[in-house]
């Protein structure tokens, strides 16, 4: 095989496995202050977890929508029908709310506080 081609079929092979990877949000300090008034021992880890379990449980069974889709109110009312359907334990369904309700409120980059109606 020539050298070209090889470095061509390694390429489109990397953009390949990294366009199928799960996009990670990096999580600020305000992300995590939001996060502490939902649960005063949340952090980072905890967000991150969340945000990983969420991809992981939820996503393998329908389409996931973001967590600023729906502001927190609506949220709770779908996340508890979500937790027995997707078998998750008591941890599981905790760090999972921990993410969504601190995301859903996040002000999107450059912007001030973020007002839903939906």
């Amino acid at each position: 095989m020539r050298a070209g081609r090889k470095t061509y079929l390694l390429l489109m092979l990397a953009a390949f496995i990294f366009s199928c990877r799960t996009a990670v949000a990096l999580f600020s300090d305000d992300d995590v202050a939001r996060a502490k008034k939902i649960n005063a021992n949340a952090d980072v880890q905890q967000l991150s977890d969340g945000q990983k379990l969420y991809n992981e449980k939820c996503g393998s069974c329908h389409y996931l929508h973001q967590p600023a889709d729906f502001n927190s109110q609506k949220w709770d009312t779908i996340l508890p029908g979500m937790k027995n359907d997707a078998k998750l334990n008591d941890e599981e369904y905790q760090r999972i709310k921990i993410y969504i309700l601190t995301m859903c409120d996040a002000p999107p980059p450059g912007k001030g506080t973020k007002k839903k109606e939906r």
